[in-house]
């Protein structure tokens, strides 16, 4: 990972602990299949009931829709946003 990568990513999380801290539920995005892990709603069929943070979910844990994802390459979304950061050549993954 280039470094300027390495810092967007810091300051993306960064933004999102203060989301936290505020009370805001955070998204997150798979960057192959645009798949959307949403804490406030969970993943009931993955073992994460609703308002399971993203710090709860086990670091070794793969994208639902893809599997080629682990967890520390989901991008953190912006509230309201709807999750259009994967690249425009993936298909498929529907926020669920």
């Amino acid at each position: 990972m280039a470094l300027s990568s390495a810092t967007a990513l810091s300051g993306a999380f960064s933004q999102h602990t203060s989301m936290k801290e505020s009370g805001v539920m955070a998204r997150y995005q798979c960057p192959d299949c645009s798949y959307v892990y949403d804490e406030e709603k969970g993943e009931a069929h993955e073992g994460f009931p609703p308002n399971t943070s993203w710090a709860q979910i086990p670091e070794d844990w793969a994208c639902p829709d893809c599997a080629v994802r682990d967890k520390p390459d989901f991008i953190p979304l912006d509230p309201g946003e709807v999750g259009e950061k994967a690249a425009a050549s993936s298909t498929g993954g529907a926020e669920r």
